[in-house]
């Protein structure tokens, strides 16, 4: 693997480190934190968070923050962009797939969530981790980013209301 222009932070570590301790989906169903800088919202059920995880609306929202983060990155800093995705593979390698085989995946299951949930997570912090990495860039978006807190509070981002980010609310349950 190359070496990548833009190595892990002093913050990335930190995150790195923190993540395992997160409390992982253990507070589903529960009222939501106030969260500085996010409009969130309670999913109404699990099933409705379930319909929600796996629907268009969030796939799209989703798909938009992250064309929006390749945009930014290929205007801001061409070199980063061209080798994101050696990034993304060495970020599973090393922190995504260990702590999902010995964190997430058990708590997914101990709160009832399925692969899709697993899925939606592991993509979730992949691109929290190239936001993470963004941030020396102006202007860099940071909706990954802002998911974090959510997760940190034991809750599953897990849809979209209202208009297009930043609009609208962060479903969550």
């Amino acid at each position: 693997m190359p070496t990548l222009p833009w190595p892990d932070s002093a913050e990335v570590q930190s995150l790195a480190t923190e993540l395992p301790t997160f409390p992982w989906f253990s507070r589903c169903g529960q009222a939501l934190p106030r969260i500085d800088g996010v409009r969130l919202a309670a999913a109404d059920s699990a099933r409705h968070a379930q319909a929600q995880l796996t629907g268009p609306l969030w796939a799209w929202v989703k798909l938009d923050a992250q064309n929006a983060m390749s945009a930014h990155l290929a205007q801001t800093a061409p070199e980063r962009h061209r080798l994101w995705n050696e990034r993304v593979q060495q970020d599973q390698g090393r922190i995504i797939g260990p702590l999902m085989t010995r964190v997430i995946d058990p708590a997914l299951q101990a709160a009832g969530l399925g692969p899709a949930a697993q899925r939606q997570v592991a993509h979730d912090l992949s691109l929290s981790l190239v936001g993470c990495r963004m941030r020396d860039l102006p202007g860099a978006p940071a909706f990954f980013e802002q998911l974090l807190p959510v997760y940190r509070a034991g809750h599953l981002p897990c849809g979209w209301r209202g208009g297009r980010p930043p609009q609208g609310e962060l479903l969550a349950w």
